[in-house]
Order: structure tokens, then sequence, then C-alpha cells
């Protein structure tokens, strides 16, 4: 309820700015009371000098004062480092307002000053007959009111964009704790892997999102696997391989979607799919800049969680459970043979890797690449096949 209250007064707020013939006043105190309701301070601060009244909008109204006699007594122009000085020790940020241009109508008394809106607005109305009243100009009151509108107005506009995303962030939630519920049920380990995989996605080194992809690519096979095991068989033109698990779900879900419409639908989701995880992973093997390789994958895993929850809500792997990932030899106690055979090493290097092992209580990648004949290819090789 009280998002929905956010909602309506940013609404208003949005709907009184933006329109000349309606009050700023009750614009501004909208966003007021939304900018509260979220406790986004900046907002606060700015609705509140705005809105006049506040202590910190006569502590302002003081400095400026003493400001500009200081000026005309010394005739020497303020400088912002001074003037920021000054505001920080009464706890105001002036920055916002200098940013906007709005600093310059706070110290012309012509246009209003350091007034606020609703003052600014009963003024503007009194002069409609005359230019000015002697202290305010109907010009520059005008602009000033323009401005606050249009700052008001882009605040009012930018807190509602950031609840609609929040909004839209915590509905996907939804679904990823559903999805993430039912796949533990399945398989604790590769779905532990997928929520790994959608944090990975998060982070910019190229490492984290092709270990994100791969956990994602994994979590998807394996559900092939128990859904619809690999054959030689080609339907309707598509093979159906180990290789070829996209597929493989299509047409398991073609096969047992009731609806005609249904089976169309998630079958070009499924072909989608695959193609953008191709894609994606022919991008990280050519070593695509970071940022876009972000997007790319938060992409496809968003993809991948929104089909597997359609995929976990219509059917049930058999038994009820998915195939778990066979567990990587450890490297500590894997035999010379075992090491020779997923190495491809001679008996000599395989040596070495044995007398390093004891020598140092254990092996690390960084101790393993130390050995004569174990380049970079041997590394990620042993990275692959071993648990260190």
């Amino acid at each position: 309820m009280a998002l929905e209250n956010v909602k309506n007064w940013l609404n208003d707020a949005i709907n009184q700015l933006n329109d000349d013939k309606k009050s700023a006043t009750m614009g501004i105190t909208n966003l007021y009371r939304a900018a509260k309701q979220l406790d986004s301070k900046e907002d606060i601060e700015w609705c509140e000098i705005r809105l006049g009244g506040t202590e910190k909008n006569k502590d302002l109204s003081i400095i400026i004062d003493s400001l500009n006699e200081q000026y005309v007594k010394d005739k020497k122009l303020l400088s912002m480092k001074k003037l920021l000085s000054v505001t920080r020790e009464k706890h105001i940020d002036i920055v916002p307002f200098a940013e906007t241009g709005e600093l310059k109508y706070l110290f012309n008394e012509g246009a209003g000053g350091t007034n606020g809106i609703q003052y600014l607005e009963y003024v503007y109305n009194q002069l409609k007959s005359k230019g000015n009243n002697g202290i305010e100009y109907r010009i520059n009151v005008t602009h000033h009111i323009s401005l606050i509108r249009a700052v008001g107005l882009k605040r009012a506009n930018d807190l509602y964009d950031k609840i609609a995303n929040e909004d839209a962030e915590s509905t996907f939630n939804i679904l990823k704790s559903h999805v993430d519920d039912q796949l533990l049920d399945l398989n604790a380990d590769l779905a532990e892997k997928f929520m790994v995989a959608f944090k990975n996605a998060k982070k910019l080194d190229e490492e984290s999102l092709s270990n994100a992809l791969l956990d994602g690519r994994r979590l998807l096979k394996s559900l092939a696997d128990s859904l619809y095991p690999a054959t030689s068989q080609v339907v309707n033109g598509h093979k159906l391989t180990d290789s070829n698990y996209i597929n493989r779900l299509a047409q398991y879900m073609s096969e047992h979607m009731s609806s005609k419409t249904q089976k169309t639908v998630d079958a070009a989701t499924f072909e989608l799919l695959g193609k953008t995880l191709d894609a994606i992973n022919k991008g990280t093997n050519k070593g695509v800049h970071s940022t876009t390789g972000q997007i790319e994958t938060i992409k496809v895993l968003l993809l991948e969680y929104i089909v597997i929850s359609d995929l976990l809500e219509n059917f049930r792997p058999l038994n009820n459970k998915l195939p778990s990932e066979k567990a990587k030899p450890a490297i500590q106690s894997a035999s010379k043979k075992e090491i020779q055979d997923v190495l491809k090493i001679s008996d000599k290097i395989a040596n070495e890797i044995i007398k390093m092992r004891v020598q140092d209580d254990g092996l690390t990648l960084d101790s393993l690449s130390q050995i004569k004949g174990i380049g970079p290819q041997k590394i990620k090789s042993a990275k692959e096949h071993f648990e260190f």
C-alpha cells in the first residue's frame, strides 16, 4: 500500500510540475511526500529548501544575505569554495543547486531569492499586471519558477523510474526464488552452481562471466539428459545427439505440451536460447569486451530462468531428480597414471609433479605451472579435470 501511495504522489507531482497552469507548490509537496517515504535524502533536502519555512531554508537565507552584503561592501566575487565551506557548516548541500543553475536565482533577490515556491507563485500572480514590486521582477520570478518546475520534474521522474525498476527486480526475484527452490529439490549441487552463475554475471571480469555461462549450460544439459536422453534420431530436421541438448529440451516439451500454441511458443523460446548461448560462447572465446559480455550473459541467464520455470512447472524429471555431476578426482591424491592420462604428459613430467606434491605438501595451480613442460593448456586441463 505504501508503494502505491508513493507512485500516486509521484504521478501527481509529474502532472503538476509539467503543467504551468497547475500549482508547482502542490507538485513539490507531493514530491516531498514520496521522497520522505523512500528516504531519498537529497530529494528531501531539495524539497525542504524549495518549499521554504525550514531551519535549513532560514540558515541558507542568512548565509546568502550575509555573502551578498559582503559582496556589496568589498566588491569581491564570491568563490564556490567559500560558499561550500559556509553551507556545509550548516549541513546544507549546495552542490545540486549549483549543478542545475538554481544557485544564481537563490542569490537574486529580484527573482525571489531563497523564498519558498508558494511565495514565488503568490508574487508571480501579484505581478501579472505590473513588471515589478520594487523588489521582485516578474520576468526573473517567472524564470525562477520555470527552473524549479524543471528540476522538480526531473527528480520526480527519476524517483518514479527507480521504484519501477526495483518493482521489476522484485518481481523477477519472486520467479528466481521459485525456480531456485525447485532446482534445489532436484539437484542441490547444480542448483547452487546456477545461483552462483547468476551472481557471477554481475561481475565484470572475463573469467566470472565465462564460468557463469558454463554453469548455465551444464544445468540445461543436465535437464536435457534427464528429460530426453541423447539419440541418433533426427526429428523435423533437428539432431538430438548429446551436444544438441537445446534441441532435446525443445523436443521434450513439444511432445508433452497439450496446447498446440504452447508447443510452438516454447519450441521457439528454446531455439532462441540455443542461438543466444552459441553466440555468447563464441564471443567469450574470442575475448569480447567484458562490459558487453556481462550484459549478454545476464540476458542468457534471465532467459534460462524463464525457460526452466516453464519446464519445471509443467514437467518433473524421471524420479524427480537430475543426474549429479561426476566428482572430479583430487589432485592431491590422484595417482601418477591418472595425472599422466588426463594431462597427456610424459613419464618424466609426471614424476616431477609427484615430487613437487610431496615436497610442498600438496599442489596448487601456481606450483604446477612452475614445472618444465606444463604450459597454459596443461594448467587449463588440470583445472577442468582435478580438484585443487
